[in-house]
């Protein structure tokens, strides 16, 4: 990985010297295509539907992970955030929070690009969020955008530089032995741009047995003509080592806290995984009324896993997912407002996985060797109509989906396979501007849900796939939004229902494996609000959250609330300006009970978090300075910072650090 990164790196440095001298002034003359190929950006009129996170508040934060960026977006709720082998979890409305490790049922997308892979799973190991510009946040099934899992959409934008010439290091420091830093160059010239950057994460960890190390990098490269635009995107990672110290009981977390797993430790459960990812965009104005644009992308992840039993407890594969789109927009239909997409996605993914038994140093006897393969090809349509007071926005898609075993372990008896898919989606959006305060939307739409090769191959029969079948999701809402200089006020109420979810859980004779069941039936219901208020210039307060009533009826027809999901998150925030050149920003955010199963026997209690900061940015000629430091502290006696649901041996519970402390320092020269 190392070598491909300083190829592509060498490659840039040499087009930044082969053009160092370009003074031309050139105009680009694509006002209707947005640089970062979104989809989700005809939602922006939605009350709370779609929500944006801003650059200022992406700087201002600890920069651990993504999940410390995402925290302030209400009906989106995140977990495992300090357990690396496990890696993230997102749920957005309920979709994602059911996932055994990784973020799974969401859409995820970093410049133009999927992060997900085309089976649904996904991860954030090679985001940097500290080079992050923008984070888009489309909430609620979205598979007539976006495809196959997209209960959710995260669209995030890297930064481009805004000057001639920029050099950049940021470093953060912090508790539990948390040291970030990156390095990053770029350059905006009229017919180019060009961004460079590599970094390094090391955490210690606040658990015995949970430390991590991650590499990444990123180049991107704009080539801007008269009527196109022409990118090209690398980006990767390599994680080395992420250690996994696993649930523990709840009398284990109360004597010792930092403890791990002792099986996990005997067995050195955790993983090792590096990927490299490339990309191009190209995107041309045709017509005044037409554009297009397509994109390609190619990406190659290797994985290999320890987990704490000896039984096929090694776990490996490598794997490529590839694919593209094309999209032909034409624009002033039916009126000045009216604007038609169509378009073509194709992906692919190809995963060599062999699990092998787990000596603890050493690989045992094969259990598992085999090929597995996703692919989709699906014609989508975007249809946005309307003028200053009234939005229709309708989308649709048809696609086919396979997925095929071809089994290399023979011994135990031929168990390869295949099933077709061929789901319909979509959805209506409706916004209606009552006065110049007052908005009003409505939107019912629909999506699915395939298993992914990682939870199909877990088959608890041995090889071959389980018996698991796509879930299939309807989502009806009202929005209210009202707002002037001052004030502004958004609700929204979400109904949605779903069949056949996937639920994960574990058997006695292999703790820490996951597999996975259809659930039957699941209701979401939910009220997401969110309240802003500017007294005076440089001074906000705002509060926002959720109330939710989720539950799911198993196929013993038993009703329960979903696990692993609060029942309610409040978040209050305020932000204000000291000596002109300092910014203070405090966070009291709350997090309601929890159950760790589906039998919801075992309860989690609420917790309060705080969140104190302090930035500012000044500059010393052409250094730019922006110091940044903050603490994180829980109110609560405990914090767990993951659930295992339905965890065997009751080993729900990983306890979160109490405090966290960081401060941070960039340093530019313009």
């Amino acid at each position: 990985m190392l070598r491909g990164a300083f190829i592509i790196i060498s490659f840039c440095l040499a087009f930044v010297q082969l053009n160092g001298q370009d003074t031309i002034a050139y105009d680009l003359t694509l006002p209707e295509v947005s640089i970062n190929q979104s989809r989700i950006k005809d939602y922006t009129r939605i009350p709370l539907k779609f929500e944006q996170i801003d650059s200022a508040y992406i700087a201002n934060n600890r920069g651990l992970g993504l999940g410390d960026i995402l925290q302030k977006t209400s009906g989106l709720f995140t977990a495992s955030t300090e357990n690396f082998s496990q890696d993230m979890r997102i749920s957005i409305r309920g979709f994602g929070m059911r996932s055994a490790f990784g973020i799974r049922g969401i859409k995820l997308m970093l410049d133009g690009l999927p992060e997900s892979t085309p089976d649904g799973q996904a991860d954030v190991d090679n985001i940097d969020p500290s080079l992050l510009s923008t984070v888009n946040v489309l909430k609620g099934p979205a598979s007539g955008i976006y495809s196959n899992a997209s209960g959710g959409v995260i669209e995030m934008a890297s930064l481009w530089p805004t000057s001639k010439n920029e050099a950049s290091i940021k470093s953060t420091i912090g508790s539990n032995g948390l040291f970030r830093t990156s390095l990053s160059y770029g350059q905006s010239r009229a017919k180019r741009k060009l961004f460079l950057s590599v970094g390094g994460l090391q955490y210690q960890g606040f658990r015995e047995f949970s430390a991590y190390s991650n590499y990444t990098f990123l180049a991107k490269s704009m080539f801007i003509f008269p009527k196109s635009t022409l990118q090209f995107i690398a980006n990767g990672f390599h994680s080395p080592d992420a250690e996994d110290a696993g649930g523990i009981t709840l009398q284990q977390s109360m004597d010792e806290p930092r403890s791990a797993r002792l099986q996990n430790v005997d067995f050195s459960a955790g993983e090792s995984v590096s990927q490299q990812k490339l990309g191009v965009i190209f995107q041309k104005k045709i017509s005044l009324l037409k554009t297009w644009q397509t994109t390609g992308f190619a990406a190659r992840r290797t994985f290999s896993n320890q987990l704490p039993f000896a039984n096929g407890g090694q776990v490996s594969f490598n794997r490529v997912f590839y694919g593209g789109n094309t999209t032909l927009s034409f624009l002033n239909l039916l009126s000045d407002f009216g604007k038609l997409d169509l378009g073509l996605d194709m992906e692919a993914q190809n995963d060599h996985r062999t699990r092998n038994d787990n000596l603890k140093t050493d690989s045992g006897e094969l259990r598992l060797d085999q090929n597995e393969s996703f692919s989709t090809i699906g014609l989508f349509s975007k249809f946005k109509v309307g003028n200053n007071k009234t939005t229709l926005v309708a989308n649709g898609r048809l696609e086919r989906i396979n997925l095929s075993l071809e089994d290399l372990f023979l011994s135990d008896g031929n168990q390869g396979g295949d099933q077709t898919f061929y789901p319909l989606s979509g959805g209506l959006d409706f916004t209606f501007a009552a006065s110049k305060l007052l908005t009003l939307s409505a939107s019912s739409t629909t999506g699915f849900e395939t298993p992914t090769l990682t939870e199909i191959s877990n088959n608890p029969q041995g090889g071959g796939f389980a018996n698991l079948t796509p879930a299939r999701t309807f989502n009806n809402e009202i929005g209210i939004g009202i707002q002037n200089k001052k004030l502004s006020i958004k609700a929204n109420v979400f109904m949605t229902t779903s069949s056949n979810e996937l639920l994960p859980y574990e058997l006695p004779e292999t703790p820490g494996r996951i597999f996975y069941k259809n659930g039957g039936k699941s209701n979401r219901k939910g009220l997401e609000y969110d309240l802003s208020f500017l007294p005076m210039a440089k001074t906000s307060f705002g509060v926002s959250g959720v109330f939710n009533q989720m539950t799911f009826t198993n196929d013993q027809n038993v009703k329960n609330r979903l696990p692993g999901l609060p029942g309610s998150q409040v978040n209050f925030n305020g932000q204000t300006q000291l000596f002109k050149a300092i910014t203070f920003s405090g966070q009291l955010r709350y997090q309601g009970q929890l159950y760790a199963n589906e039998a919801n026997t075992v309860s989690i209690n609420p917790v309060w978090f705080s969140n104190v900061g302090l930035q500012s940015s000044f500059t010393l000629g052409k250094i730019q300075l922006e110091p940044n430091a903050g603490i994180q502290y829980i109110l609560s006696d405990l914090y767990y910072s993951n659930i295992f649901i339905n965890a065997a041996g009751g080993r729900y519970y990983e306890v979160g650090p109490k405090t966290n402390i960081y401060f941070s320092l960039k340093l530019s020269i313009l």
